[in-house]
């Protein structure tokens, strides 16, 4: 799509419009099978595990995950390939700032935090389960072949498209439920609509791409193209319109910039979802480091975010910790994340009660824990062509 065509009256419009196809199957669940039916369809999804789809899910829903799925000529898989391979040299990288910088700054986007909020998908009853199954998505899609269509789906088309059901199953719990307060689809947009599902889809691929330089793990203009495809084809199987599908990593800034200055404001919701989400990755680590994630969060985070999402400060032995050690902070910070992952790899329990480990592909396991394999990589000078600014930045500290 012509760039000059993302107007705000397009935008607009995109918000709203959901997943006309996911939406559809919801409904033709809860037409023919009722609550008991959408209990079943929420079950299947939001077990990773759970495949092929069991008989007893709407003829609709099951054709939809039988049904092979084509990729537009867009998508270059010698690309998803090669993002998929910067993971496997860079995993810890990767989970810290996509859940203590990418996901928190999401939360910025006031009509996407009321989402999480008012779906009640951060009572801290439920978070740690999702923390479990947003870092076990994100493996399962970067495992190299997940995302391939032929012969068969990969693991990770599976785990997309189950995530994009669930967001249909949480629009129509929003918009329809009587037992959530009433959704104003004139004022915010309705759930998850096609601008704010497009601001995430971009938000983890640029945010964490500015996200590495942090860490001072530079990547080359190839990467980082290879990096926004993996996302772009994540959008896709979501049920991202095409005519906001961007190009390349150029037009990719230019509608992320856009929609962040539409959307991107200081709310409540915002602030409890990122003091509640701090709050759950402590729980994972031992006592001894739970005054580290806010600092890691802090120093990982733009300063306009920590700003308008009010961050908490960190507790004052940490703080003085991290500014002693802060030119070492890009090896610090892959430890804390190691501990992260044994604290996901500890058994939990599923949505049935039932024990749940967090399972890591054993390719990313020999290198997450293998010694010293994540600093002495990382390239300590940006490469010539390599990015020199994050994908939006809206100001510093007042």
């Amino acid at each position: 799509m012509a760039t000059e065509q993302w107007s705000n009256e397009f935008l607009n419009a995109m918000r709203q419009v959901g997943d006309p196809l996911g939406d559809a199957l919801v409904e033709e669940t809860f037409t023919t099978q009722g609550m008991e039916g959408l209990k079943r369809l929420n079950k299947f999804l939001q077990n990773t595990n759970d495949w092929p789809p069991p008989d007893d899910l709407a003829p609709g829903v099951r054709k939809f995950f039988n049904a092979a799925v084509h990729y537009p000529p867009w998508v270059d898989m010698k690309q998803i390939l090669q993002a998929d391979l910067l993971f496997f040299h860079h995993p810890l990288q990767t989970l810290l700032v996509t859940f203590l910088r990418s996901f928190a700054q999401v939360f910025a986007n006031a009509n996407a935090a009321r989402v999480f909020y008012q779906a009640d998908i951060f009572n801290p009853n439920t978070l740690e389960r999702f923390i479990i199954e947003a870092a076990q998505l994100i493996f399962d899609v970067v495992l190299p072949g997940s995302l391939r269509v032929k012969p068969e789906k990969g693991k990770g088309v599976i785990a997309v498209q189950k995530l994009r059901l669930h967001h249909s199953l949480i629009r129509f719990y929003l918009l329809k439920s009587p037992s959530v307060e009433p959704w104003n689809s004139a004022a915010w947009g309705v759930p998850i609509n096609q601008e704010d599902m497009t601001f995430g889809v971009l938000a983890f691929a640029l945010w964490n791409l500015s996200g590495f330089e942090k860490l001072r793990l530079y990547l080359t203009a190839e990467e980082q193209e290879a990096t926004l495809m993996l996302w772009k084809v994540i959008g896709f199987l979501l049920g991202q319109r095409e005519d906001l599908q961007p190009a390349n990593l150029a037009e990719a800034e230019r509608l992320f910039a856009l929609i962040c200055e539409r959307q991107i404001r200081p709310s409540d919701q915002g602030t409890s979802l990122v003091r509640q989400l701090l709050n759950v990755i402590k729980g994972f680590l031992p006592w001894i480091l739970r005054g580290l994630p806010v600092v890691v969060m802090r120093f990982l985070m733009d300063p306009f975010f920590v700003v308008l999402l009010r961050v908490p400060r960190a507790w004052s032995l940490a703080a003085l910790l991290i500014k002693l050690l802060r030119p070492a902070a890009h090896e610090i910070t892959p430890a804390l994340a190691h501990r992260l992952v044994l604290g996901l790899q500890a058994k939990r329990k599923d949505r049935d009660g039932n024990p749940l480990a967090f399972r890591v592909p054993e390719p990313v396991a020999q290198r997450l824990f293998a010694p010293a394999i994540t600093s002495d990589e990382a390239r300590q000078e940006p490469p010539a062509s390599g990015r020199t600014r994050p994908a939006w930045d809206g100001g510093k500290v007042g």
